[in-house]
């Protein structure tokens, strides 16, 4: 989006740079095709990488340990955290390597995505890394004793 004071910009993963790497910035544009230049205006990082997650597998209130590389983007903490498509009930500890949370209700079992969010805007995902189980159910309750 853009506006006459801002633009708003999903940055591509780079192709021909090896990050960390300083970048200009150029916006070009308006009636005349001028071009505005900020010179190491932007630093590509390092992508961030979600290696595991333990446990693979849980429901409510399981506490699930997210390790990886860089998964803050550059940020100081986590603007939101998905376990296969369902936002976490907390988080509970952060730091770029590793990420504690709660995982939160889901109506139905599934495998998916562990998505990381951070207060950049960067986004870091691990594919099929936690699976939602069933949560049990108490069908009956016999007592032996009063």
């Amino acid at each position: 989006s853009e506006t006459d004071t801002q633009v708003d910009v999903v940055v591509p993963q780079p192709s021909t740079i090896i990050p960390p790497q300083q970048c200009d910035v150029v916006v070009t544009g308006g009636e005349a095709l001028t071009a505005i230049t900020l010179v190491e205006g932007f630093l590509y990082r390092e992508p961030g990488t979600i290696a595991a997650a333990t446990p693979t597998s849980g429901h409510e209130g399981t506490v699930v340990v997210i390790t990886g590389t860089e998964m803050l983007g550059g940020g100081s903490s986590v603007a939101s955290l998905t376990l296969a498509g369902v936002e976490v009930a907390a988080v509970s500890q952060t730091n770029k390597s590793e990420i504690q949370v709660i995982a939160d209700n889901r109506s139905t079992a599934g495998t998916g995505d562990i998505v990381v969010t951070s207060d950049t805007g960067s986004q870091v995902r691990g594919s099929d890394l936690f699976t939602y189980e069933p949560q049990a159910v108490i069908e009956s309750l016999s007592l032996s004793s009063g």
